[in-house]
């Protein structure tokens, strides 16, 4: 990352706005991403229609839809595993603080002692903070930055709250502790909350993959028990109603165990 004095940010490692010029690794793997996707959508579009018109336009979607969407799958576990290293973060920083040290100086010392590979995630993030505070940027304008580029809520919280408080002359460093303790907690909340979902997630994704897996068997075993639904008018208008359910279901029951606080 650069910094520069007009206290812009130019593109860099971890921005969330990377250069438009790709790489070779990138262009292999979005093709990659996209062979997953079509094959994906002709195999359960398969399960509901015979018909190679349907198999071939299914696959197209998912060839344009599936590299988004496993980016977006990564992005979120990413996301999810920054946020705990932020959690370890955030402890050393409430110590360092306790000891007397200032807010800047404490961001330094955290990034200091932060091991590369325990957090490779957060690791990059801290670089740029660090080179942002050698030339003199604020705290809060480091804080904001990584919060745009991370897009971890907390650390965008304690930008605001580093703002406020210098703006009204208030204590920092007891403001800061307090603010710091509320973020651990929320943090913790989450991380329990997840918890307590993966079951629920995982018996979503069961009770999702069941009906393909169960005409799949009748496939497998008895084709013929299922050739009026797929060579007859009635048939296909039913599979057709039936498959709309299944992806109305399958988008309901993702959001209703989707929680964010």
């Amino acid at each position: 990352m650069v910094w520069k004095r007009n206290k812009k940010l130019v593109t860099g490692v971890g921005n969330r706005h990377p250069p438009l010029k790709k790489t070779h690794t990138d262009i292999v793997l979005h093709l990659l991403y996209a062979l997953a996707g079509a094959c994906l959508m002709s195999l359960a579009s398969f399960v509901f229609f015979h018909q190679k018109i349907v198999l071939l336009a299914a696959g197209c979607f998912g060839a344009i839809v599936g590299p988004g969407a496993i980016r977006r799958s990564r992005q979120k576990r990413e996301k999810q595993l920054l946020a705990a290293e932020m959690k370890e973060v955030l402890d050393d920083l409430l110590i360092l603080l306790r000891s007397g040290q200032s807010l800047e100086s404490a961001l330094l010392s955290c990034f200091q002692e932060m091991d590369p590979k325990d957090k490779k995630h957060a690791y990059p993030l801290f670089e740029e903070m660090s080179a942002g505070l050698k030339l003199s940027y604020s705290a809060e304008e480091v804080l904001a930055t990584m919060a745009e580029k991370s897009g971890i809520e907390e650390i965008r919280s304690l930008s605001r709250t580093i703002e406020i408080c210098k703006r009204t002359e208030g204590d920092t460093a007891k403001v800061m502790e307090q603010t710091i303790r509320y973020l651990k907690d929320r943090m913790e909340i989450q991380a329990e909350l997840k918890i307590l979902l993966a079951k629920k997630q995982m018996e979503q994704k069961i009770m999702g993959i069941m009906p393909f897996g169960m005409i799949f068997l009748l496939l497998l075993l008895s084709p013929g028990y299922l050739l009026p639904l797929y060579q007859t008018i009635t048939g296909q208008i039913v599979m057709a109603c039936a498959a709309a359910l299944m992806v109305v279901s399958i988008w309901m029951s993702r959001k209703i165990i989707q929680i964010e606080l």
